[in-house]
């Protein structure tokens, strides 16, 4: 140890309870924001680390992801973050352009990258059905009228949330493409 004023050591930080479960909600927190966290393997990593248990980690990973939310915004915000940058994707792979050997400009979309994008930006907006259609056919008048009937109840709250998802993307500001 280094001698202080006075020729007195100095003496060492105290450790508590807070500053362990600080440092502890941090490394969650290093963890998860580069991709690195993995449910249970990573409990153990951390509770290992700082000589605590799992459970007590577990308690350090949920404020963790409350902290990671509160600083990334919203649910809704995100997603419409999302589907902007892929907006200005899907715009930069249709408009790529490659050279010839004489140094000239062509246009050479990037359909497969555009495709993807789009694709991506309809599961962020909500705009694709992950269910897969059942493959019984009703055979009663009534088991047929309650398949239709079913079938216009989600189509109309599907309609709505194309409708919502709408409104946002027009209430996005214009992309910028002066460069």
């Amino acid at each position: 140890m280094s001698k202080g004023t006075g020729g007195k050591e100095a003496t060492p930080p105290r450790v508590t309870r807070a500053t362990v479960t600080d440092a502890g909600v941090d490394r969650c927190v290093e963890l998860m924001t580069r991709g690195e966290w993995h449910a249970g393997p990573s409990h153990k990593a951390v509770a290992a680390e700082f000589n605590v248990s799992p459970r007590t980690v577990e308690a350090w990973a949920t404020n963790a992801s409350r902290i990671i939310r509160r600083a990334m915004g919203d649910e809704e915000q995100i997603r419409t973050e999302m589907a902007a940058s892929l907006a200005a994707v899907t715009k930069l792979a249709l408009d790529r352009q490659a050279a010839t050997m004489a140094g000239e400009l062509y246009p050479n979309p990037d359909v497969k990258g555009a495709v993807a994008a789009i694709a991506t930006r309809a599961k962020v907006l909500g705009l694709t059905d992950t269910k897969r259609a059942e493959a019984s056919v009703p055979t009663t008048p009534e088991a047929m009228l309650a398949a239709v009937d079913e079938r216009i109840a989600q189509l109309t709250a599907f309609r709505a949330r194309l409708v919502a998802r709408m409104n946002v993307v027009q209430a996005l500001p214009a992309p910028d493409n002066t460069e």
